[in-house]
């Protein structure tokens, strides 16, 4: 029985660890547009002060990304169109208030995209990454070939 048990936990390992390529994204930049308003500028400190808190790395925020580095890019698709035309060229607009459209990549660098229909949705679409990075300390990463495009179902987001 308890070679069964072995047994069927390797198996599980093996399974559940297969195709789950991670992205590193320790020397990552957080790059916002040039002239981004208030609340992509909220939306790039949050990221940074959450991922300082939970990992003990500090991500520089920027307004310019030269292409070959690992980064986290928030702003509209428009935006990011701008900053990272070839990864961006697919992005997708859910077009309702405060949706968004996040996706990694792998074309060089590991990359990550957040593409906010509005300065809500990139706000939303920061949180949603938070919640699933794979956070320890000196260790952020994230699991690769992930494309969402959600929005909320009413037109404004409330609380309990």
């Amino acid at each position: 029985m308890k070679k069964l048990l072995r047994l069927t936990a390797l198996l599980s390992l093996c399974v559940c660890s297969q195709g789950m390529d991670t992205l590193d994204l320790r020397d990552a930049s957080i790059v916002l547009p040039p002239g981004a308003p208030t609340p992509q500028k909220k939306a790039a400190q949050t990221l940074h002060e959450e991922i300082e808190s939970r990992t003990q790395l500090r991500l520089p925020v920027v307004e310019r990304w030269d292409g070959r580095s690992s980064a986290i890019v928030i702003g509209t698709p428009a935006e990011l169109r701008k900053i990272a035309p070839k990864a961006a060229s697919g992005m997708k607009a859910s077009g309702k208030a405060e949706g968004f459209h996040l996706t990694t990549s792998r074309d060089g660098e590991p990359l990550v995209l957040i593409a906010g229909d509005d300065d809500r949705g990139v706000l939303f679409g920061s949180g949603y990454l938070l919640r699933h990075l794979d956070m320890s300390r000196q260790h952020l990463s994230l699991e690769s070939g992930l494309d969402v495009v959600t929005a909320p179902k009413f037109p404004v987001r409330g609380h309990q």
